[in-house]
């Protein structure tokens, strides 16, 4: 198992099919209130990256879905060749929690990218 997998919300069950249609292959990236997985979408026949946003206390839950909410109405808006974009979202069927489908971007971390580069063209 990757050092990565070891906390992860999904790898601990195996990864399940979601949604009927996106299948876990890898977790790429993880933060205090999202982890990023690469997935593979059996509809589109294409990888995708799904952010699943974890669980908070009950407390922060409607702060934490107004918030998603915004971000994903926001992102659907956004049509830039170099912005990748949101294709779908929901929430899993157990747990409730929300997930964000993007184009999958190969590659390195933009925050590395960011860090070799100086200036933008």
């Amino acid at each position: 198992m990757h050092e990565k997998e070891k906390d992860s919300c999904l790898a601990k069950d195996g990864w399940p099919l979601l949604n009927s249609r996106y299948i876990p292959l890898e977790i790429i990236g993880k933060g205090g209130y999202a982890e990023v997985y690469k997935a593979f979408d059996i509809k589109s026949m294409k990888n995708v990256a799904l952010k699943i946003n974890l669980q908070v206390r009950d407390s922060a839950y409607e702060s934490v879905i107004k918030h998603l909410s915004r971000e994903i109405k926001t992102h659907k808006k956004l049509d830039h060749p170099n912005i990748v974009r949101v294709l779908d979202n929901f929430e899993m069927d157990k747990t409730g929690e929300m997930v964000i489908v993007m184009e999958y971007c190969s590659g390195p971390e933009l925050r590395s990218y960011f860090r070799k580069q100086t200036c933008l063209p």
